[in-house]
């Protein structure tokens, strides 16, 4: 201030190492909060990259509390942000040691806990760490993990739990990501029919939030266990088999976009 720079300037300078700790302030404005993300995003990255990645409770540069500091700040001003992407960005700025983004990544997945003091551990990684792919998008983590957290603690998820526990089992081999194809015609009961429509119907709407949409889901229990009560899976035929595969397949992929929930642990 005395050097003639703005107020908004002179508060970016004295909030930029906000958060300072678990009940720390944030930074209270959005250039304080991009000021402050920069420079932790900075360390982070520029320490990993040459290799100088925390072990057990070593962590001379603070790079635990940096994560932290970034995710919270991200999810307060909604800024959006996908480390994955951020990485491959910066990555002509740092040196490029061994496998450094990948180490980035499974740090910041481990520091999601820290961030979400609390939430089920379990709930976070069955987001963050799907088999496929590992999800870093900031925002998007921030809206699954709310939501999957509300629903599983409703009466509704834990009676639904064992249900779609048997989907998941039966399309283990399965690719979740690959898209599933339904033929009407090789149906063969109304179980399956009954299923096909429940299921079709919960998944066209669009919902308003992620947690309207996982009750729709889940509310597709009792279809179901009347379609495991009456249906073969594992049918003679083996494109019977796997057009009831696909069935409860293109119900499980659309949980699994939002969480892998045989992952979670009640």
């Amino acid at each position: 201030l005395a050097l003639g720079e703005s107020a908004e300037v002179a508060r970016a300078i004295k909030e930029q190492y906000l958060p300072t700790g678990e009940e720390s302030a944030l930074p209270s404005t959005m250039l304080s909060a991009i000021v402050a993300m920069s420079m932790k995003v900075d360390t982070l990255i520029g320490m990993f990259s040459i290799g100088e990645i925390p072990t057990g409770s070593r962590d001379p540069f603070a790079l635990r509390r940096a994560v932290n500091g970034i995710i919270k700040i991200a999810v307060a001003h909604q800024i959006p942000l996908n480390f994955s992407t951020l990485i491959d960005q910066l990555s002509s700025l740092y040196p490029q040691s061994k496998e450094y983004k990948k180490n980035v990544e499974t740090f910041v997945i481990e520091r999601l806990a820290g961030a979400y003091v609390g939430v089920n551990p379990s709930i976070i990684q069955s987001i963050v760490a799907k088999e496929t792919h590992v999800e870093l998008d900031v925002l998007e983590i921030d809206r699954k993990i709310r939501a999957v957290s509300s629903i599983t603690s409703s009466e509704s998820f834990i009676e639904a739990f064992s249900t779609f526990k048997r989907v998941s089992n039966i399309l283990k081999d399965e690719a979740m990501d690959k898209g599933f194809s339904v033929n009407e015609s090789l149906f063969e009961n109304n179980a399956e029919r009954n299923l096909y429509s429940a299921a079709t119907s919960a998944i066209s709407v669009s919902y308003e939030t992620l947690e309207e949409r996982l009750d729709a889901l889940f509310a597709l229990k009792a279809p179901l266990d009347n379609f495991f009560d009456n249906v073969m899976v594992n049918a003679e035929d083996l494109s019977v088999r796997a057009n009831r595969k696909a069935l409860v397949g293109m119900i499980y992929a659309e949980i699994y976009s939002i969480a892998d929930i045989k992952n979670i642990t009640l």
